[in-house]
């Protein structure tokens, strides 16, 4: 942890201490896993002082948003895992209300009034892309108010997971975090095949849509996957039902790396198959909420689905909202579905612009806007796709404004995507925010055209310089 880190996480707690206990406490939180995990362990850690609280989450803080905060009654507000790249929008519209902002974004470079309580670790020479999520600076916070909110550590892993955080293994400030929670008894580690879906997708089904790794001659295909495990002498069923990866013997999950590693050749060795699995305390092992991954992408599926109230309550270990959350991520997957068919029928078309290192898919009303980002992602690990291609997805929201997402398939030097998006929203109009990894705007849908010519024009020069330093 940085030196000065932990500074700012007292101050801010001090200062929180100091508010009226009669107030309500006004939330505003990102839609995403880690601002969602962000948002429930505040209103837990508030719930433990007795203090009442309001919270909204949103996919964006925009000017409009703001102004909503200003006329509401609440003169103390908290913003989660967002706020940072907004600081200048805050400072005049939010004159007279105390503001706190526990965040891990970029900030504006705008000064703060002294009104305003700013937390974030860039601020204290922290990567907040890669040392600490949205949620981990809340949970610091919460901790720092009560030691016993070690309890909620579980949440910041799973914010940071959300955050793709856990990539390449845990900074030293989230293993801190992932420690706390494993003394708590809310989380354990487990060495296990590298599958998405562990607890809710059958064993072939796990093989069939594996991307990470990417098997040849399996992703992608039921039959090539059952015909996998016969090969490889694993049982697909066991009676009348499928089996799952928890069903396997020691001696089974042993083949069926082997065989894997086999296929991946010189790709690759057991570390391409084998990952770390956070299982969270006390659900079962076909649960959806049994693994911290599947977890978080449970939480993206409410926020994108504009349930994210039922995702603070999953979190909170609310059954009912567990319920209805598992629900939501199978909507959620049949959206995607019907949005990659989509993708799939429109290659080729002026709908999707395919050029030299990059591809813009423009969903227009094809697909829900919040799930461009998940597009973005998935399209950016299509087998064949260049090292380095950009991905830019595009859905309009509705209101006279488009929703862009960017991704970039695999990496050969160290692109800030942010920056990227923010140079295509200067020539065109947009809000653009997000990370170095993924990163998102917002644009006038009267100026989609005019977006996708300066997104090839800056893309391509992008994509120059990325394959020149592959």
């Amino acid at each position: 942890m940085a030196e000065g880190f932990p500074v700012l996480v007292a101050e801010a707690a001090a200062a929180f201490r100091r508010v009226e206990p009669e107030l309500v406490v006004r939330i505003i939180s990102h839609h995403d896993a880690d601002g969602i995990t962000a948002a429930a362990v505040l209103a837990s850690a508030l719930r433990r002082m007795g203090r009442r609280f309001a919270a909204r989450i949103v996919p964006q803080l925009t000017e409009e948003i703001v102004a909503q905060v200003a006329r509401e009654p609440y003169n103390i507000i908290v913003f989660t895992d967002l706020g940072t790249g907004q600081l200048r929008m805050i400072a005049d519209r939010l004159d007279g209300k105390r503001v706190f902002i526990l965040d891990h974004h970029q900030p504006d470079g705008s000064g703060c009034p002294d009104w305003v309580v700013h937390c974030n670790p860039r601020l204290a020479g922290l990567d907040g892309a890669k040392d600490i999520s949205g949620a981990g600076v809340v949970y610091l916070f919460a901790k720092e108010l009560d030691p016993t909110n070690t309890g909620l550590a579980h949440l910041a892993v799973i914010g940071a997971i959300g955050d793709v955080q856990d990539k390449g293994g845990f900074s030293p400030l989230n293993r801190t975090m992932l420690e706390d929670a494993i003394r708590a008894g809310t989380l354990s580690v487990e060495r296990g095949p590298r599958f998405f879906g562990t607890g809710t997708r059958p064993l072939h089904k796990l093989l069939e849509f594996s991307t990470e790794p990417f098997i040849p001659g399996v992703t992608g295909s039921e039959r090539s996957a059952l015909a996998f495990l016969r090969e490889a002498g694993i049982e697909a069923r066991s009676g009348d039902r499928w089996r799952y990866l928890h069903d396997l013997s020691a001696e089974e999950t042993g083949k069926l790396v082997r065989a894997i590693v086999g296929l991946l050749g010189e790709r690759g060795g057991q570390e391409q198959v084998m990952a770390d699995r956070y299982l969270i305390a006390g659900e079962g092992k076909g649960s959806a909420f049994s693994d911290a991954r599947e977890f978080s992408t449970v939480l993206n599926a409410c926020g994108r689905l504009g349930r994210a109230g039922t995702g603070i309550g999953a979190c909170l270990g609310d059954p009912s909202s567990k319920r209805r959350a598992a629900e939501t991520l199978s909507a959620y997957r049949q959206e995607l579905i019907m949005a990659l068919r989509w993708y799939d029928a429109a290659k080729g078309s002026g709908r999707v612009v395919a050029g030299d290192g990059y591809r813009i898919i423009d969903l227009q009303d094809d697909a829900r806007h919040a799930i461009a980002g998940t597009i973005a992602s998935i399209v950016s690990r299509e087998p064949g796709l260049p090292k380095g291609t950009f991905v830019v997805a595009m859905a309009r929201i509705g209101d006279g404004t488009t929703k862009v997402s960017i991704r970039i398939a695999g990496r050969t030097r160290d692109t800030d995507l942010k920056e990227v998006l923010g140079e295509i929203t200067e020539k065109t109009g947009g809000e653009a925010g997000g990370h170095r990894n993924a990163a998102g705007a917002r644009i006038r849908t009267a100026d989609e055209a005019a977006f996708i010519a300066a997104a090839r024009s800056v893309l391509e020069r992008e994509a120059m310089e990325e394959s020149i330093a592959a």
